[in-house]
């Protein structure tokens, strides 16, 4: 019989304050990415715009999908 034991290993012990600094850095790396892609957005001199019924349909497609997901 193969028993299973605990690794306690000092890398697999997480700590709040581990926990904390693993969250500040994804935050961080989050806030880049959508900093480079503000600035893409504005380098390319645009906005995209869409209108009530583009969004209206494009939700009803995606909810249409889902449904049959679901099914």
């Amino acid at each position: 019989m193969v028993q299973n034991r605990a690794n306690a290993d000092r890398h697999n012990i997480h700590t709040k304050k581990g926990a904390e600094k693993e969250l500040a850095a994804i935050e961080k790396k989050i806030a880049d990415y959508m900093n480079e892609l503000a600035a893409n957005d504005e380098s390319e001199g645009h906005e995209a715009k869409l209108d009530e019924t583009t969004v209206a349909d494009a939700l009803k497609r995606l909810n249409d999908k889902k449904g049959i997901l679901n099914d």
